[in-house]
């Protein structure tokens, strides 16, 4: 299975029709069996989401969550059904507009029967820079307890991404690997692991070899899940149509 994750920013960015024209083409040449997406506002929600039902998405978005739901998810309609699908809201300060949630799908192969979950997220980014480390490592609990739930009732491997705006080196990050639950997907990936591009791409243009930038977009994995690959989309097509790299893994399931 092919998991990807796209932070596909619905602001301060190009919002002109080549714009979605490249998100599409990307998301065909990856052939992701399942999306989450993270900043999918209403604009794109309104003139994206039929496009990605076009290639043949299941779209879980605005049922989940009560109101518009900017970590939606997407699975191929023809290799899953969805058995159980949810979202939450991820902490935030007093007030804070309800862009940064999780949604989550618990998914089964309608081949092989095979169950698994996969979650979406976009962690706290607002305020001051202390309230945003304390606000991230409770969004980080979050993320953990809903992976213990699935855990607890579906008995499957789980899947998180997303654009966690954080570092390796953050308390949130410690958070999210030390309970024995989660693995970070690139210290385990048989191929391409550790990849120092993950984040924003600063723009249009794609950063030189070596260049500094934040790796903040993740995957995190139950130790079911083998990794095969951990890749980001680094060519010309993703740094034009988001200021993300587009993250994917390649994942089997232990016997």
């Amino acid at each position: 299975y092919r998991i990807m994750s796209l932070n596909i920013q619905d602001y301060s960015f190009n919002k002109d029709e080549t714009r979605y024209a490249q998100i599409a083409k990307l998301i065909q040449y990856y052939d992701a069996d399942v999306i989450g997406f993270q900043e999918y506002g209403e604009e794109i929600d309104a003139r994206f989401t039929s496009t990605l039902k076009s290639l043949g998405y299941t779209f879980i978005g605005n049922e989940v969550s009560g109101s518009h739901n900017r970590v939606p998810l997407a699975y191929k309609t023809s290799r899953f059904t969805c058995v159980k699908k949810g979202w939450s809201r991820l902490p935030g300060e007093v007030g804070d507009r309800p862009w940064h949630g999780v949604s989550w799908a618990v998914l089964k192969d309608k081949t092989t029967g095979q169950i698994f979950a996969v979650t979406t997220s976009h962690f706290y980014n607002q305020g001051t820079l202390e309230n945003k480390v304390l606000i991230r490592q409770e969004n980080s609990r979050t993320v953990l307890n809903i992976t213990n739930d699935i855990i607890k009732n579906y008995n499957c491997p789980v899947i998180n991404t997303g654009d966690f705006n954080m570092r390796s080196f953050d308390e949130a990050y410690h958070i999210m690997v030390s309970a024995g639950t989660l693995t970070d997907s690139r210290f385990i990936a048989a191929r391409d692991g550790i990849m120092t591009r993950i984040g924003h791409t600063l723009g249009s243009s794609i950063p030189a070899e070596g260049s500094p930038t934040r790796t903040i977009d993740y995957f995190f994995v139950t130790d079911d899940v083998n990794v095969l690959r951990n890749r980001a989309s680094q060519n010309m097509t993703s740094g034009c149509a988001t200021d993300h790299f587009p993250l994917y893994v390649d994942i089997s399931f232990a016997a």
